[in-house]
């Protein structure tokens, strides 16, 4: 009986937690963004995605995002980038419990925002 105690003992005294080898994290791919963001393919796609279901004529809140025009309005007059940092001391877009753009999504606007917003 001694002999099992021991040996219990020293398997407990050897899987101590420091020396267990951390589970490594999976990571996704990193973030690419092209250099010149497109409109309609990079921009509306996100849009329509997380924005048009609250976001066309009349608009909810009055914010219309159902054509270039209207979002590059939005976007050029500094309202849409910062709605989309889920700041709660701001406005949220989408509200919560909605889960918002990934960081990668907010990045491809916001650089389309400083590269002019352009129809490309």
């Amino acid at each position: 009986m001694k002999k099992y105690a021991l040996i219990l003992c020293s398997f407990s005294f050897f899987s101590c937690e420091k020396d267990k080898v951390p589970t490594p994290v999976v990571v996704g791919p990193p973030c690419t963004i092209s250099d010149t963001v497109s409109f309609q393919n990079e921009v509306f796609p996100i849009i329509s995605n997380y924005c048009i279901s609250c976001h066309s004529y009349p608009g909810s809140g009055g914010v219309n995002l159902d054509s270039y025009a209207n979002i590059q309005s939005f976007a050029l007059s500094d309202q849409l980038y910062p709605t989309l940092l889920h700041n709660p001391n701001g406005i949220i877009m989408p509200p919560l419990p909605a889960i918002g753009l990934d960081s990668c999504e907010v990045k491809s606007i916001k650089k389309w925002i400083d590269q002019g917003a352009l129809n490309n």
